[in-house]
């Protein structure tokens, strides 16, 4: 009896439900194919209602809806600007703060990483953002 509550508690710890991917991600990599492409400052964040966005740094850059299929384990994206994306929905896997998403694109395996986080990561660009002083100004006749 006690191998099974210790089994039981394992496999639950493991399950992904809706709930444990809501919140916010910062992307720690993405591989396709051979490849590391992994953007700057890349977020998501997936609200309770289906909903979400994403962005690299303070810029949001996409919304959207989200689904899980619990059996499955398949998240799928359906991004509300985007034109027709024909990929499949991405297998995830989680553990604690770390979510993994696997799909084939164009014939390659795409992988991301995610670990969850609190605040939207800052991006160098972030940096212009605010209100700046001209000290000086030279205007040239051409």
């Amino acid at each position: 009896m006690k191998k099974i509550l210790i089994a039981l508690v394992l496999i639950s710890s493991v399950i992904t439900s809706k709930a444990q991917i809501e919140g916010l991600w910062s992307v720690i990599d993405v591989t396709v194919g051979e490849e590391i492409m992994t953007p700057t400052a890349k977020w998501t964040r997936f609200k309770a209602d289906g909903s979400y966005e994403s962005g690299n740094g303070w810029q949001k850059n996409s919304e959207g809806n989200w689904s899980l299929n619990e059996e499955t384990m398949e998240l799928t994206l359906d991004e509300t600007y985007d034109v027709y994306e024909d990929a499949p929905p991405f297998i995830i896997t989680q553990k604690a703060n770390t979510m993994t998403w696997i799909r084939m694109e164009h014939g390659k395996k795409v992988k991301v990483n995610l670990e969850k986080i609190e605040e939207i990561p800052q991006a160098p660009w972030d940096k212009l953002v605010g209100i700046w002083e001209l000290n000086l100004l030279t205007i040239k006749k051409i």
